[in-house]
């Protein structure tokens, strides 16, 4: 249930400063440049203010700046490409700025640096503020549901879970809704890039490409987004329409099965595994629904991302999973979760009898109705 499963490198702040040295500094020109002025208060202990760039996901320092002796400075910046740029203020205060060439100006009060920065000039600045804020907003109203969530699941009290569950998801499809419609808004900002990140790529392929196809038109010569491009190349693979990539792995008993073994027939390829808990959670749903449509055709290819062979065996006949399994038992180095993209599980698949995909990541009720469609 986790939005951030795709990954923003910006808004989920996993941020790596390299600085290459403390004098080192990177030199740049280009097209997109101008000016950003700024005046700092409060900053006695500011001695100086490192200026970075992103490059892939770190930050590269291109200049140091000095502040006056009435706290102000300023930089010239000339990128090849719009980026994010970082004032480090030291003590970890890092202040983030989607820059394309404008000329912005800052002001900032070191009593609380990130909260009072206050940008002008830039309509990215604007942009990026307006998805921090939905996104904290978000999770925070979604805090307190998932702390029960947590709590109902480790106590076994899954008619309440999976109520929760539903509700987690249900206000997770409100927002991705709302994110969507603002990063349309955005385009071609570079800051419509990082919020789709915060969405499911395999589930967002249209939008995706939407972004892909506003840079190529914007920015024709940049590079930013070729990493995003590469990787919405190999999830279209995966996308609903698409033929299942196919693949054969060992069953407990030693045969090889292979997924096109299943053609003719509806298959929910179910990746799981014995040490995750969310996965042995949803399982008696899963064998519900294969117990109510196993005899109308319904066939269930558990693969699992276990390590231990007699863990996964012992997990099998504990939750009662009566249809097939395989494992290549190399746990997250399975070759067969890479060819699937997977980043987490529960993760599932439902391919039609042609070995198209048809659905993903059916889980409680979604599954019961999408196989009701089908069968009743």
């Amino acid at each position: 249930m986790n939005i951030l499963k795709y990954g923003s490198f910006i808004f989920s702040l996993l941020l790596i400063v390299a600085c290459g040295g403390e004098n080192e500094e990177e030199k740049t020109d280009g097209a997109y440049s101008g000016t950003i002025k700024g005046k700092v208060q409060n900053f006695e202990d500011v001695k100086q203010i490192l200026l970075s760039k992103q490059e892939n996901n770190r930050f590269i320092v291109f200049d140091t700046l000095k502040l006056n002796e009435n706290g102000e400075f300023s930089a010239e910046v000339s990128l090849i490409q719009p980026s994010f740029v970082a004032l480090n203020l030291g003590n970890n205060e890092q202040i983030f700025i989607p820059y394309d060439g404008d000329d912005v100006s800052i002001t900032i009060d070191m009593n609380d640096p990130i909260s009072s920065a206050k940008v002008e000039g830039s309509d990215d600045y604007d942009y990026y503020t307006k998805i921090s804020d939905m996104m904290k907003e978000f999770q925070l109203n979604n805090r307190d549901l998932m702390l029960s969530y947590q709590q109902n699941a480790s106590e076994n009290n899954m008619e309440v879970a999976d109520s929760l569950a539903q509700l987690i998801q249900s206000k997770q499809a409100e927002f991705q809704t709302e994110l969507k419609t603002e990063i349309r808004n955005m385009l071609p900002s570079i800051v419509a890039l990082e919020a789709a990140r915060l969405l499911p790529l395999d589930q967002n392929i249209d939008l995706m490409n939407e972004v892909v196809s506003a840079y190529e038109e914007s920015y024709p010569n940049a590079d930013f987004y070729m990493p995003v491009k590469d990787e919405l190349a190999k999830a279209s693979k995966l996308a609903i329409g698409a033929m299942a990539p196919d693949f054969s792995l060992p069953t407990p008993e030693g045969d090889s099965v292979s997924l096109s073994d299943f053609r003719g027939e509806y298959v929910l390829v179910d990746f799981w595994a014995q040490w995750c808990k969310p996965c042995r959670m949803e399982n008696p749903n899963v064998v519900a629904a294969y117990n109510k449509y196993h005899e109308k055709g319904f066939q269930i290819l558990g693969v699992s991302l276990d390590r231990s062979r007699d863990k996964w065996l012992q997990a099998i006949e504990e939750d009662n999973l009566t249809w097939t399994q395989v494992s290549e038992l190399s746990a997250t180095q399975s070759k067969v979760a890479d060819l699937y993209n997977i980043t987490g599980i529960p993760f599932s698949i439902l391919v039609d009898p042609d070995g198209k995909i048809v659905a993903k990541n059916l889980r409680g009720e979604l599954l019961h109705s999408k196989l009701a469609e089908i069968y009743d």
